[in-house]
């Protein structure tokens, strides 16, 4: 009878543990960012567009609110507008580009500049160190196919911690033309 009982005992046990701690493979909701920047109070953008044109803007930089080490894995916008087609999410150095661009159009030569031209870190992820800023920032590169009628908004990080996944969304707004 005990070795039933303790028979038992273990499997609740491991049925409260499981019921606690999600699989490693499940995305969980995160809570261990937070974000700042002008863009996630407001509007940044452009208020003329040229359909054919790639244009950028920068996510909200991450910082760590966590103790532990965080790997941003990827970036999203969650809502796309019709018109606008996303080209990419880079992730590039502040130290490599040395400045935090805000928002890029691509078409203008007289100011193009290099600094995008750095390495993009988005397929390797990046580190973010306990309780700090990201020395990194994600841009979204988008095109414009077509009349702009809406905003872009949302911005949303995908990062582990150790072999969790998990994925925290922010608010931010990027306009491109007469979209407001």
């Amino acid at each position: 009878m005990a070795c039933v009982l303790l028979l038992v005992t273990a499997v609740v046990a491991a049925a409260l543990a499981y019921a606690w701690r999600r699989p490693s493979g499940e995305v969980q909701q995160g809570h261990d960012l937070a974000v700042y920047g002008p863009q996630s109070s407001g509007v940044i953008g452009f208020n003329e567009v040229n359909v054919g044109t790639t244009y950028r803007f920068a996510f909200p930089v991450p910082r760590n609110k966590s103790h532990q080490v965080v790997k941003l894995v990827g970036a999203a916008i969650q809502t796309t507008p019709p018109g606008v087609q996303v080209v990419g999410y880079p992730m590039y150095s502040l130290q490599e580009v040395g400045n935090y661009l805000l928002n890029y159009d691509d078409s203008v030569t007289e100011t193009r500049t290099p600094l995008l031209d750095k390495k993009d870190y988005s397929p390797d992820g990046i580190t973010i160190a306990p309780r700090s800023d990201s020395d990194y920032f994600v841009m979204v590169a988008v095109k414009v196919v077509g009349p702009v009628t809406e905003v872009l908004s949302g911005c949303t990080f995908d990062y582990t911690v150790g072999s969790r996944k998990y994925h925290q969304s922010f608010p931010c707004e990027f306009q491109l033309g007469d979209s407001r």
